[in-house]
C-alpha cells in the first residue's frame, strides 16, 4: 500500500501550467499534432458581466464556465478528467466584450 506522502508527491507532478489572458473568444492551448488534451485543473476570472466557458473548441464541450462575472477553479486530480479529441484546441468563450485571466492544467495523451 502507498504510503500517504507518496501519494501526493505523484498528484503534485501531474500536467503543464498554461496561463492565458483573453479580451474575446481565443485559443488558450493547442495540442501537438496527433495528441488530445486532458484537464487536470483550472482557475479563471471575468471582470465583466458576460457569459464566458472554458471548453473544447470543437466540440464546444465545456470544461467549465460562469453565466455572470466572478471566479471558477476546480481540480480534477483523482478524477476522471475532461478531454477532448485528438488534435482538439481548448478555448476561452466569451460572449461579448471583456477580459478573462486564468491557467489550465493539462496533460497531452
Amino acid at each position: 500500500m502507498p504510503r500517504a506522502g507518496h501519494i501526493l508527491n505523484l498528484l503534485e507532478d501531474r500536467g503543464t501550467i498554461q496561463h492565458f489572458s483573453a479580451t474575446a473568444t481565443a485559443d488558450v492551448k493547442i495540442p501537438t499534432t496527433g495528441k488530445a488534451l486532458r484537464i487536470l485543473a483550472f482557475f479563471y476570472y471575468c471582470t465583466a458581466d458576460i457569459t464566458t466557458e472554458l471548453r473544447f473548441k470543437t466540440s464546444t464541450k465545456v470544461i467549465g464556465g460562469l453565466p455572470a462575472k466572478g471566479a471558477v477553479g476546480m481540480n480534477l486530480v483523482g478524477r476522471k478528467p475532461p478531454q477532448g479529441s485528438v488534435d482538439e484546441r481548448v478555448e476561452i468563450y466569451l460572449s461579448a466584450a471583456g477580459t478573462v485571466k486564468g491557467w489550465i492544467c493539462y496533460e497531452e495523451v
